[in-house]
């Protein structure tokens, strides 16, 4: 059953991708802005923020080379994941907000 749960949400994701990629990503008048597109952005901000700062570090301090690594590695680990998605993170919104897409 454990193995069913990430084919639903990549399914979902691909899903909502398809049918809402375009309202998501496009370009959008700041002071005319939809209340549905708002929340579709937000929506995504969000679970962008929880996936690259809190699963993917997660995964990555119980992956098996990680955990036979001595404590101080493993927070080097988690530190470095957390700042490579959260830089990221913070870049792409920059970016989104430069072109008038958030």
């Amino acid at each position: 059953m454990e193995a069913v749960i990430p084919v639903i949400v990549i399914v979902g994701l691909l899903v909502g991708a398809i049918l809402f990629g375009r309202r998501i990503i496009g370009a959008n008048d700041r002071l005319d802005t939809s209340w549905v597109d708002a929340w579709l952005k937000t929506a995504v901000i969000v679970l962008a923020v929880a996936l690259f700062t809190i699963y993917l570090p997660d995964l990555a301090l119980k992956a098996a080379p990680v955990t036979r690594l001595s404590r101080f590695s493993q927070d080097l680990v988690g530190v470095g994941v957390w700042s490579i998605g959260f830089v990221g993170l913070v870049a792409v919104l920059w970016y989104a907000h430069k072109e008038s897409r958030v």
